[in-house]
Formats: C-alpha cells, sequence, structure tokens
C-alpha cells in the first residue's frame, strides 16, 4: 500500500524529499520497519530539485548500481533523513510519534531515532503547555485536512535551552485520501529570533531616545533657555489662539527698571540670576491657565486668561511689584529691583492679532516707565493720544534741532540777603511749527532715550556762551558778576569726549570758567560714578563750579554728598512749596542747610513763589533762591533788560 503526502506547495519542506517505505501492516510499527519494506515515494507538488532532493536520488541510484550498497531501503531512507540539516518527525492519527530523524531526537533526548516510537509530546522533555500547543496544532491540520507552513514555535530541548522553532506540518494520507497521521519538519530560528529581539529592543531605546530628544528639542524651540518661560514665538502663537477663539483676557508687558546697572557692574551672570529670580515670580503669581513668556533682555510678558476688569490686573501688578522689591537677592544680599507695567485687555473688535496687542501693551509699558520706577499703566485712548504726540517729537527733534527751532530762556537766580542778581539758569524750549511750545519735560526725556541729548546739550551750551558773551560786552558788571548754569545730563557727561569739547566751547566764545556753571542731577553718577567723579573734578580744578540739582530727591544723596566736588546744591521746589506749613519740609530743608555749611558749600532754593516762602528762607540762612516770585524764564531780550535793571 502506497501513502502519499498531499497538498504541498513548493515552499513546503523545500530542502526535503522524503523516500519513505512502509508496511502493508499499517502504522502499527515504525514506518521504516522490516526488510519487508515495500519502497514508496511520498511525493510534493511539481517544483525545481534542490541540493538535498537531489542528493538523496543520488544514493537511491547508487544503491541500484551497486548492488543495494546500503542494504535494504529503510536503512537507505534513515540514513537520507538523517543527513537533512533539519528535523524531521511523524505522527500517526492520535499524534503518537511513528518515527524521526536523527536532529530531532537529539532534541528529544533520545539517542536513536528508534526511541521516539509510540510516544507523544508529553512524554517529550517540552513542558506542558508546548505539548498541549503541539497536539492543538496537530489536531486542527488533520482536522482540516491542509497543510500549515513556518509555524514559529517555542520549545524546550531536553538540555533545558529554550529555542525557537520554525515548523512545516502537512496531513498524510493513505490511497483512499483518508487522513492517517501528520508530517513535519522545522529548523531551529533562535538566532534569528534573537537577532529579531535585539533589533526590536534597539528600535525600541532608539524610537524612545527619538521621542525623548524631540521633546526636549521641542521644549527648547518653545523656551527660553535662561528662564525655562516660553519664548517670544511660542508666546505669540499661544496669545493668537486666544485672539482668534476670542477669549477675554489680560496682556501685561513688564520690563525690569535700572537693569542694565547691574548687568555692567555686578556682570552678566548677575544679571541672568536675578532674570531667573524673576521669571520665577512671575510663574508663582500667575494662575495654572495663565501663561508667562521672556520676550528677550529684561522684557515679560503674561496672558491672564479670565481677566477682563481693572481692579484685578491691578491687583496682580501690585502683587508683582511687591515680589521684585523683597524676592530678590544678588550675591547674598537683598538687590532692590522694581520693574514697569503695561496692561492691555483684549477687544475682539480693534484687536485681531498677537503683534498689535503686544505693541500698545508696549506702549502703555513705557508710559509707565516715563512717570516713575515701579509703576504699570492700563493702555486707553488718552495714552494712545500720548503715545502719538510723543512719537511725532521725537520722529521731529532732530528736524527741528537743525531748523534752529529750539531757543534758550533765562530764570534769573537772587542773591536772598541783598536782592542781588547772582546768576541765570538757560532753560531750553521748542517753538514747534505745529506743536506749538512744547515744554522741555516732554522733548528732554525723548531725546536722552533717543541720544540727542548730545547734540542738543551742544546747541545749549553754545547758545549759552554766544549769550554770555553778549551780555559781557553790552554790560560792563556782567563780566565779573554775572554767571550762567546749563544743565547737562548723564548721557552727555559720559561721553569721552565730554570734557575736551566742552572747554573747546567755552574757550572759543572767551569766557572764563567762571562764566559758566555745570547743573547735574543725581542720575549722572549712577552709570560710573568714578569716571564721573574724575570728570567732575577736572572741570572745578579748571575753576568751573558744579552746582547738584533737585537735592534731597535721590534715595542717596546725603551718602555720597561729601565725597562729590560739588560747589553748590539746589534744594528742590517740592521742599520749597510746603516750607511755610509746620511738616516735615521745614526740618528737611533745616538739614540741607546745615549740611551744606558744614561742607562749605552755598545753597540755592528752587521753586519760590512767595514773599512768605522768601522770608522764611532767609530766616533759615539760605543763600540764594530761584523762582516766579523773581521772575519766570525769560527769552534773550527780555532777559537782557531784566540784568540791565538789577544790581549785582
Amino acid at each position: 500500500m502506497t501513502y502519499v503526502c498531499e497538498g504541498m506547495e513548493c515552499a513546503v519542506l523545500p530542502d526535503v524529499c522524503l523516500i519513505a517505505s512502509v508496511k502493508s501492516a499499517g502504522f502499527s510499527r515504525t514506518l521504516f520497519g522490516g526488510r519487508t519494506s515495500q519502497l514508496v515515494k511520498c511525493e510534493m507538488n511539481k517544483g525545481p530539485a534542490n541540493s538535498i532532493s537531489s542528493y538523496a536520488e543520488e544514493i537511491l541510484a547508487a544503491s541500484s548500481n551497486a548492488g543495494n550498497v546500503f542494504g535494504d531501503s529503510a536503512e537507505l531512507l534513515q540514513k537520507v533523513l538523517d543527513t537533512i540539516p533539519q528535523r524531521v518527525f511523524w505522527k500517526d492519527r492520535n499524534m503518537v510519534y511513528l518515527g524521526c530523524n536523527q536532529l530531532f531526537a537529539n532534541d528529544a533526548g533520545l539517542k536513536c531515532p528508534e526511541e521516539i516510537v509510540g510516544k507523544t509530546d508529553f512524554e517529550l522533555p517540552w513542558d506542558k503547555s508546548e505539548a498541549e500547543f503541539f497536539r492543538t496544532c496537530d489536531k486542527r491540520i488533520m482536522e482540516t485536512n491542509k497543510a500549515e507552513i513556518e509555524i514559529v514555535e517555542p520549545q524546550l530541548t531536553a538540555s533545558g535551552q529554550r529555542t525557537w522553532l520554525e515548523t512545516n506540518k502537512v496531513p498524510l494520507h493513505d490511497d483512499t485520501g483518508l487522513v492517517i497521521g501528520i508530517l513535519g519538519t522545522y529548523h531551529d530560528i533562535t538566532k534569528q529570533k534573537i537577532a529579531e529581539r535585539t533589533l526590536k529592543q534597539t528600535n525600541e531605546e532608539l524610537e524612545n531616545r527619538v521621542r525623548v530628544r524631540t521633546r526636549e528639542l521641542r521644549f527648547l524651540a518653545q523656551h527660553d533657555s535662561l528662564t525655562g518661560l516660553v519664548n517670544r514665538s511660542c508666546f505669540v502663537e499661544k496669545l493668537n489662539k486666544a485672539i482668534d477663539e476670542k477669549e477675554r483676557f489680560a496682556l501685561l508687558f513688564v520690563d525690569l527698571d535700572q537693569f542694565k546697572p547691574i548687568n555692567d557692574k555686578e556682570g552678566h551672570d548677575a544679571g541672568d540670576h536675578v532674570l531667573k529670580q524673576v521669571a520665577q515670580i512671575l510663574l508663582d503669581e500667575v494662575g495654572r491657565n495663565d501663561v508667562a513668556g521672556r520676550f528677550g533682555g529684561d522684557e515679560f510678558v503674561i496672558l491672564l486668561r479670565g481677566t477682563t476688569d481693572e481692579p484685578t490686573a491691578r491687583e496682580v501688578c501690585g502683587r508683582l511689584q511687591e515680589r521684585f522689591a523683597v524676592d530678590v537677592e544678588l550675591h547674598d544680599r537683598h538687590q532692590y529691583v522694581s520693574a514697569s507695567l503695561g496692561v492691555l485687555f483684549s477687544n475682539p473688535k480693534v484687536y485681531t492679532t498677537a503683534d498689535t496687542m503686544v505693541r500698545d501693551a508696549d506702549i502703555a509699558m513705557y508710559v509707565a516707565k516715563e512717570s516713575g520706577i515701579g509703576k504699570y499703566c492700563i493702555y486707553d485712548d488718552v495714552i494712545l493720544k500720548q503715545v502719538k504726540r510723543k512719537r511725532q517729537i521725537e520722529n521731529e527733534i532732530l528736524p527741528g534741532l537743525r531748523n534752529r527751532e529750539f531757543s534758550l530762556h533765562y530764570q534769573p537766580i537772587m542773591n536772598l540777603s541783598d536782592q542781588s542778581l547772582s546768576g541765570v539758569e538757560a532753560l531750553v524750549r521748542w517753538h514747534h511749527p505745529q506743536l506749538g511750545m512744547v515744554p522741555p519735560l516732554d522733548f528732554i526725556p525723548i531725546a536722552e532715550r533717543t541720544g540727542i541729548i548730545v547734540d542738543l546739550g551742544d546747541f545749549i551750551l553754545q547758545q549759552a556762551c554766544e549769550r554770555m558773551q553778549i551780555w559781557s560786552s553790552d554790560i560792563p558788571d556782567c563780566r565779573e558778576s554775572l554767571s550762567i548754569n546749563v544743565n547737562f545730563s548723564s548721557i552727555q557727561v559720559a561721553e569721552p569726549e565730554f570734557l575736551s569739547k566742552f572747554l573747546s566751547i567755552v574757550s572759543d566764545a572767551g569766557l572764563s570758567p567762571r562764566s559758566i556753571k555745570l547743573e547735574i542731577t543725581e542720575s549722572v553718577l549712577l552709570n560710573d560714578r568714578k569716571q564721573t567723579i574724575e570728570v567732575l573734578e577736572q572741570l572745578r580744578s579748571e575753576g568751573f563750579s558744579i552746582v547738584l540739582d533737585d537735592f534731597g530727591t535721590g534715595y542717596s544723596s546725603l551718602s555720597y554728598l561729601d565725597s562729590l566736588p560739588i560747589n553748590t546744591v539746589k534744594i528742590d521746589r517740592s521742599f520749597v512749596q510746603n516750607i511755610e506749613s509746620p511738616d516735615g519740609s521745614q526740618a528737611i530743608v533745616r538739614m540741607i542747610l546745615a549740611l551744606a555749611k558744614t561742607l562749605e558749600m552755598s545753597v540755592v532754593a528752587e521753586g519760590v513763589e512767595t514773599q512768605g516762602q522768601a522770608d522764611r528762607l532767609l530766616e533759615m540762612g539760605c543763600d540764594q533762591v530761584q523762582g516766579y516770585f523773581y521772575g519766570k524764564p525769560m527769552d534773550a531780550e527780555a532777559a537782557t533788560r531784566f540784568i540791565a535793571q538789577h544790581e549785582f
């Protein structure tokens, strides 16, 4: 009786062409058991011959031609099976092993293939789950009468080694087509599985590293590397989204006051330390849904979601200012830090882009900064008009200087004891062709911010020297008795060429040093105090007098007054206004007068507007006064008449 392996495609058992003999008695014994066995082929579908099948056929041919060198056909076939580099086995319909080759026997812990006969998978060294898996698979193949190719199966060998097998199983049929067993081959793919697992793990590790790095890069792309706050581009994106979704919110633009001196004096590391502390304060004070970002330098922005009213915005601004003044530390000491804040509320009818909102919040911040340190300002239409005016002034101040729209007015300074004229202060005025008379408080800060103050200061000094030269020629007593006070900003004094340029202008006018007095404020000393003092000392050594203006309004005047090359101090008008009332102003004025006398300095009281103020200052021992009570600032012609009518 002949048994044929049917339904096998070319891919099945690619390295095996089985040649088997089966006893007519059936499957009760081994498939190759006995010399009376009849030689038959278990055929596969037609396919290209391979090395193993060719080798088997050569063995058969050799056995026929050489008088059956290997003995009977069963022995020959067993040798062929043992030569094949795959594991081969076959079972009956009850999943009982009928035979195998030597490689399979080795895996099963058997000495020879004959020992497999009559055993089941549960009697071999596989664990129970594996044996159950094999049994289920075999049963399915025989019930469905369909081959299963490249089945990946785990297996525990007799030596206890975990392996992975790739198995091919086909049903065996008798001549009538009845399924009577199963034939299988497999080869060890453990190395391949290990390689696949290693590759998978490597890929997973790489993917995880890529994910982590991507998150890091995304964070860096959206956040400021120093403070950890969102950066400009990320903040603008979030702000645009809030605008598009018509959220109601407030936008705060924050700029630190006097941050540049910290950077310049303490170093950039100290400046960075301050910025990081400021950033932490912002994070502490904003809500979970709010957004705090750094725009660059010492500029920060805050998106306050849900904040739609001024009281809430003012409360946030107040808390921030309190925290800045208390919580910032530098080099184990407290560092006073304040900020100017601009506040802007969302308005879908007005603002459709982040750029326009940031622009107007920035405008409000600058308005706050110009009103003093540590201030905040809420943007409105009044501010818009103010800003438009400031921008017009900023754009036209330099052309106005070139067109000689600026001129000097002069306010008298009187000796209080005998009411004689001591000198005049030169005050610049701008006659704008459209805006009319522009007050100095409107254009001087802009000139300082833009640097135009240097050119404007040169103009003022030249005009003052020319006017003094005219008065000295026309009024004989002026040359020896009258002097002109000229104001200088910190930006001018910090210029490298300031000293040489100043001396050149005065010399070209033919004036003596006593004719010109330099007025400065405490702000001149903030940036580079040592260099400024050196410049002032050189001027005083040349015979020029130095006047400290607005004395008493700075936070450290008394602490350094004795170390400055100052000849005269001017008491600020804020103290003079209330000098007739029995409050603290009298005590402050008396203290300043006593200090000046001790340091051998003269004193000028500014803002004198009444006889009572003049009398009280005279009683206190003040040297000189200046104010509307004695004369308002006058143009050159009126000032000439005033000088001519007074004694020196």
